[in-house]
């Protein structure tokens, strides 16, 4: 599925996202929608701007993405394209109001050697609802993602809003892998399984050279691992006695 966002000008401003938004949400959660690839972004930082301006300037959009993450959704955002220290403000929001933090993904870039990239937004205040996906290098007509294009054909294009479908693809795999999984049970399958070995930061630092904090800053909760996210997680041991079987039903977090 797809929804519109933009006005009749091809644009999005706070009171277009007062009306598009809340539309947005109910025609999701009326077609039983478990998540949504949000590859779109404000110009503002997450901590451009205060909580007070946010409830203020976009309370229906607000109260819609809550009322989304309160019906088991999950929303999956481009951390932004603009090199900043912290993700878009939309990305960020469970900075400032905490019950999104269950619904809520933001994701940054890598390139594909697994270095951050110069265009990616960090994940700083956000690090623990944000992951890193390939989302091609800086020049994207040669380490570009390989995508198709509006009109036909195919081309390259770079930026976090190629990394996020990343995401909301591994969120599609792991719901068809373990049927009992809700979206947000997923969605913290795949922050529990990312990690930081592969990946380096613009200056170098990697989780053998540098604090894992410093890490966290960039790459937040670290690599999406779609293979570690589908392996078992924990064990559940079964049995009595002196002989006990380990579970196999991995869909148990």
């Amino acid at each position: 599925y797809s929804y519109r966002i933009l006005n009749d000008y091809g644009f999005f401003g706070s009171q277009t996202g007062e009306t598009m938004i809340p539309g947005l949400v109910q025609a999701a959660l009326g077609d039983d929608i478990n998540f949504v690839n949000n590859s779109w972004a404000s110009n503002y930082e997450i901590d451009d701007l205060p909580k007070s301006s946010i409830s203020s300037q976009m309370p229906a959009e607000l109260t819609a993405w809550q009322r989304a993450v309160s019906g088991g959704m999950v929303m999956v955002w481009a951390a932004g394209n603009d090199g900043e220290n912290n993700v878009s403000v939309r990305a960020g929001l469970p900075y400032h109001f905490s019950n999104l933090k269950r619904g809520w993904l933001a994701v940054v870039a890598a390139g594909p050697d697994g270095r951050e990239t110069r265009y990616t937004n960090r994940c700083g205040l956000s690090a623990d609802w944000c992951l890193t996906a390939p989302g091609g290098g800086d020049n994207s007509g040669r380490d570009g993602i390989y995508s198709v294009k509006s009109g036909g054909g195919y081309t390259r294009k770079s930026g976090t809003s190629m990394a996020a479908p990343h995401v909301a693809g591994g969120l599609a795999v792991l719901m068809q892998a373990f049927p009992g999984l809700t979206a947000q049970q997923a969605a913290a399958r795949l922050l529990n399984s990312a990690h930081f070995e592969g990946l380096a930061t613009i200056d170098g630092c990697t989780i053998d050279s540098c604090a894992a904090s410093r890490m966290r800053e960039v790459f937040g909760r670290g690599k999406m691992d779609l293979e570690a996210a589908l392996s078992p997680q924990g064990q559940l041991q079964l049995g009595g006695g002196a002989r006990r079987w380990p579970a196999a039903a991995s869909r148990l977090i």
